[in-house]
């Protein structure tokens, strides 16, 4: 299967999981990202192949390095998601590459990034309201 996915939305709460490369979040609505949170499932997953992630909350920076279904950012808090970056660790097979991207305000989706670099705009003031994911190759 791949990536499953959550994302904390502002007023609405913790919305549905969303599967490779579909949309977390929302778009055209202003709302903010609050937190997400990120695994690996499936029977293509290699035995210890792991995700972490880490995002960059509005006024606290950049939490902890987070794993494996672990919140990362804030619920209840009304702090935004700014930015958001996430790796594979353990037994990856070759050429496998997590790839995720982020919907910000004023900008609208940003380019695909991969493998632990920055997806959206860390201490710009500008909210994340959506997210996608997918590991390459699919899993």
């Amino acid at each position: 299967m791949g990536v499953i996915d959550r994302v904390h939305v502002a007023d609405y709460g913790w919305m549905k999981k969303c599967r490779d490369g579909e949309i977390a979040g929302t778009t055209g609505e202003s709302r903010r990202v609050e937190a997400i949170l990120v695994r690996l499932k499936g029977d293509g997953i290699p035995e210890g192949m792991r995700v972490s992630y880490q995002a960059y909350v509005q006024d606290l920076g950049w939490q902890d390095w987070v794993w494996d279904g672990a919140t990362a950012g804030t619920e209840g808090q009304s702090h935004r998601l700014e930015g958001f970056r996430i790796t594979l660790q353990g037994h990856l097979p070759p050429d496998t590459h997590i790839r995720y991207q982020a919907h910000v305000q004023d900008i609208s989706w940003m380019d695909w990034v991969a493998d632990g670099e920055v997806a959206g705009t860390p201490g710009q003031n500008r909210r994340i309201e959506a997210i996608r994911i997918r590991l390459d190759p699919d899993l």
